[in-house]
C-alpha cells in the first residue's frame, strides 16, 4: 500500500511539472513570448504607415496650455512610408521626394513595451520614453514629453495607415 501511494505521488509530481505556462496573446507587456509570436497590439501595427501630422503643445509653469501648433511633414517627407513587419523590423521608403540623400532605409528594430513604441524614427531621442496610442486600426500616435525653457513641451506624431 505504501508503494502504491509513493508511485501515485510521484506520478502526480511529474505530471504537474510538465505543464507549460500559458500567456494571453493580448498582453502587451509580455516579454516572454517566442520571437515568432506577436500580441494583439503588435499585430495591429504591422503594415504601411505615413506621418499624417504633428502637434506640438507647450505648457507654461502653471501647467496651462499656452501654445498648440499642428504641422504637416515637409514636402519631402509627405510620401515617406514606414513599413512595420511581423519580424519586429521596419524599413523606411522615402518615396520619390527624399529629405536626406543617401539615408539608410533599414531594416531597424521596433517593439511595443508598456504602452511605448520603440523605434529609431520616433519623435523622441533614443532611449527616452514615449506614449503609444492606437485608437483604431487606421491611426496611431506617439507622444513624447520634455521640460523646455518655458515649461513642459509635448510632441505628438500622428500616423495613418497607407
Amino acid at each position: 500500500m505504501k508503494q502504491l501511494t509513493l508511485i501515485i505521488s510521484t506520478l502526480f509530481v511529474f505530471a504537474s511539472c510538465s505543464k507549460k505556462s500559458i500567456t494571453t496573446a493580448n498582453n502587451t507587456t509580455n516579454t516572454q513570448q517566442p520571437s515568432g509570436n506577436l500580441n494583439a497590439a503588435e499585430q495591429k501595427l504591422i503594415g504601411n504607415w505615413m506621418v499624417e501630422f504633428r502637434t506640438d503643445t507647450l505648457y507654461d509653469g502653471s501647467g496651462k496650455n499656452y501654445t498648440h501648433e499642428t504641422t504637416i511633414p515637409p514636402l519631402c517627407g509627405q510620401d515617406d512610408i514606414y513599413i512595420f513587419k511581423s519580424d519586429k523590423t521596419y524599413i523606411l521608403d522615402e518615396g520619390k521626394d527624399t529629405c536626406t540623400a543617401g539615408e539608410p532605409y533599414g531594416p531597424w528594430k521596433w517593439s511595443i513595451t508598456y504602452d511605448m513604441l520603440n523605434y529609431q524614427h520616433g519623435p523622441n531621442p533614443a532611449q527616452f520614453t514615449n506614449r503609444y496610442y492606437m485608437p483604431d486600426d487606421s491611426h496611431f500616435s506617439v507622444q513624447w514629453l520634455t521640460q523646455g525653457w518655458k515649461g513642459q513641451e509635448k510632441y505628438t506624431y500622428h500616423y495613418k495607415r497607407k
